[in-house]
């Protein structure tokens, strides 16, 4: 049994929605008052790649949703996309709580704020192209001018301090994305960002910079 799939029980079996959460070695199985039963699959890594989660989700015995614990864990960009071809949802605990709240197939759950920043990307005329580097990371190629690597960061304030985190665990990126809609980096982070190389906007001036 894993040490994790059995604190992950844990934490699920105190939902009130959930009836039981039974762990079988790294996959739950987990019954839902008024939901179909779901099956999760869990791991613990520091960057999750499409071979950590092809064991998960190929064949009849395929999990409904991979849940990554730690919560500086990333999943990368080619993960993402097989999860997303195989309908499989993906997350932390958190995510996963809110896949079997409120959906009946936890592959139709999506990360809020990836999908809301993918969505705007692909409306913008600008952009001709995107491929997502990691959970936090989308390379944005545009028409006549050069591609970008943007970071996608929901924090109500950046910080100088989550500037340099960012780029300690995610490497090199263009623009940092404060996509909050009530997001105020302060001044000390637009510096420590500028220092880097890196533009810190808005998620508004973020759209316009796009065009420049």
């Amino acid at each position: 049994m894993s040490s994790s799939a059995q604190w992950i029980s844990d934490q699920l079996n105190k939902c009130n929605f959930v009836t039981s959460a039974e762990v079988d070695g790294n996959r739950l199985s987990v019954v839902r008052d008024s939901r179909p039963t779901a099956s999760i699959g869990v791991i613990s890594l520091r960057d999750v790649t499409v071979a950590d989660v092809l064991p998960l989700v190929e064949g009849v015995q395929s999990v409904d949703f991979v849940l990554n614990v730690p919560k500086a864990g990333r999943f990368m960009g080619e993960a993402i996309e097989q999860l997303g071809l195989k309908n499989v949802g993906w997350g932390g605990l958190g995510d996963s709580i809110r896949a079997l709240r409120d959906f009946d197939r936890l592959g139709d759950y999506q990360e809020r704020e990836l999908t809301f920043v993918m969505r705007g990307l692909r409306q913008h005329g600008r952009v001709t192209s995107l491929t997502l580097l990691d959970d936090h990371r989308i390379v944005v190629v545009r028409r006549g001018l050069p591609e970008l690597v943007v970071f996608v960061g929901a924090m109500y304030q950046p910080t100088a301090e989550t500037v340099r985190d960012a780029i300690d665990r995610y490497g090199d990126f263009d623009l940092f994305a404060a996509t909050n809609p009530n997001s105020d980096p302060t001044a000390e982070a637009i510096r420590v960002a500028a220092d880097a190389g890196i533009q810190m906007l808005k998620w508004r001036e973020t759209l316009a910079a796009l065009h420049r």
